[in-house]
């Protein structure tokens, strides 16, 4: 019996899968998949099998720095213990400067203000007070939900802070409509949104992160068996079916290959440490705002990677708003999610 199924095949729980502690031989060639044989005890490889490609994001400080810190958005601008807000303070002069179309929509900068004091607030109260929860191999199935409701509200908040930024911003220069903002990521991630402002070709992975996990939580079911190997800092894993032309919102490239079925759902996984997650996202405003934080700039860079794997189509969920022709041939031109 072939019992070697996909480690993250949806229907994995209903399948018969045979149990083996050998190791499954190396696969050099798309299209090669090691299959299990119960009765002979033996990996059989398959060759010309349907593949679909699957992804592995992940950002972090490079694991080489063992490098850790409590990271808060621009903490030398939001100060929580203030007894007053300076509306002539840099980071509201710098706000305004960017995002007010005219004088009278001052409360713009005030909600931005707010949302990152309160999102500081709660990283310092409820993130990094409670970070013995990811440490070690195992974490506690109790902990699981806390886990989870914690990225939601953190995710939420920075594309928040997004929404009132880049809308505002691509309003005054005229890049859109007023109200055309349903997908702003979508649209701020256009290739000529991109070659004309270089911030946001620098920044477009962690635009993207922060929508896709962000969607991941409000949208999706997280993976039920929850991986024990989530991550030693404090932060979020989840693994998400996106659309088969997912990828092409990420850059990456097609491959004309036969053996690929890119008419199946993509799994992505999103591994992400919140002080990574932070610092980035503190260069960016300081970057967009043109302000200076010292903090930020003394932190090391942040580590980000995009891993192509291989998932056995077979075991996929087609995607029925695949582009495809009725006689089943690949389009060369895929509709954008």
């Amino acid at each position: 019996m072939d019992g070697a199924l996909l480690r993250l095949c949806p229907i994995i729980d209903y399948a018969e899968v045979a149990e083996t502690t050998l190791p499954a031989p190396a696969c050099f060639e798309i299209g090669d998949w090691p299959f299990f044989n119960s009765e002979t005890n033996t990996w059989q490889t398959r060759k010309n099998q349907k593949v679909t490609p699957s992804y592995h994001v992940t950002m972090m400080f490079h694991p080489g720095l063992n490098y850790s810190c409590h990271a808060l958005l621009i903490p030398s601008h939001i100060i929580g213990d203030m007894p007053y807000i300076n509306p002539m303070s840099e980071f509201f002069t710098a706000t305004r400067k960017k995002i007010e179309i005219n004088e009278n929509n001052i409360n713009l900068s005030n909600n931005i203000y707010d949302e990152i004091l309160v999102l500081n607030n709660f990283l310092l109260n409820s993130i990094y007070s409670n970070s013995k929860i990811t440490e070690g191999s195992f974490i506690p199935f109790i902990h699981l939900g806390k886990i989870k409701v914690n990225a939601k509200i953190i995710f939420s908040a920075l594309r928040q802070i997004l929404l009132n930024l880049l809308c505002s911003f691509f309003e005054k220069e005229k890049e859109f409509k007023p109200f055309e903002k349903d997908d702003f990521i979508g649209l701020i991630c256009q290739q000529r949104i991109i070659n004309k402002y270089p911030i946001i070709d620098r920044y477009n992975y962690l635009l993207r992160i922060i929508c896709d996990i962000d969607n991941c939580l409000k949208h999706e079911v997280l993976e039920r068996r929850a991986d024990n190997e989530l991550l030693i800092k404090p932060g979020i894993r989840v693994v998400k079916l996106n659309r088969c032309t997912h990828h092409n919102l990420w850059n990456i490239p097609e491959k004309e290959i036969d053996l690929i079925g890119d008419d199946k759902k993509q799994f992505w996984t999103y591994a992400v440490e919140y002080d990574a997650l932070i610092t980035q996202f503190s260069r960016f405003l300081c970057d967009f705002l043109e302000i200076k934080d010292p903090e930020t700039e003394r932190r090391p860079p942040v580590f980000f990677q995009i891993q192509e794997q291989w998932s056995l189509s077979d075991t996929l969920p087609i995607d029925k708003d695949s582009n495809r022709n009725k006689n089943g041939t690949r389009n060369k031109k895929r509709k954008r999610n």
